[in-house]
């Protein structure tokens, strides 16, 4: 027995979790209903992932720049590991997000982007559209 992709119509698997085509994820009334008109998707959102990785990239440097204008060379080191860390975040890198969690010393942080990045972790987005 086969599911169809609700997005794309491509066939896959009836075990499959993500489409083999375009990588979103297939739901169980995926198989139950492949009538794409009387489906609604539901898609995890990626919204949160792009607005902290450019949150930290201006805000998060800038800030840095602000707590160490007495100290420039490291404000700088600081400012380039921040960088490079938030770009392969836009990029769509887990681990960059969560070693970005981790430095960043928050606790709130740290619950609130574990349990988002959990909940992502096997995403084809965040592993080349490839499954865990």
């Amino acid at each position: 027995m086969s599911q169809y992709c609700m997005d794309c119509g491509a066939e896959n698997l009836n075990d499959a979790q993500f489409c083999k085509n375009c990588g979103k994820k297939l739901y169980q009334e995926d198989i139950l209903n492949p009538d794409k008109k009387s489906v609604v998707q539901k898609e995890l959102g990626f919204q949160w992932w792009s607005i902290w990785a450019w949150l930290g990239l201006i805000l998060g440097n800038l800030m840095t720049f602000g707590q160490l204008k007495d100290m420039p060379e490291l404000a700088l080191i600081f400012v380039i590991i921040n960088t490079i860390l938030m770009i392969f975040i836009l990029k769509f890198n887990k681990y960059a997000f969560l070693i970005a969690t981790i430095l960043s010393i928050n606790p709130l942080l740290w619950i609130i982007n574990g349990v988002y990045l959990k909940n992502r972790w096997c995403h084809p987005k965040v592993n080349n559209g490839k499954e865990c």
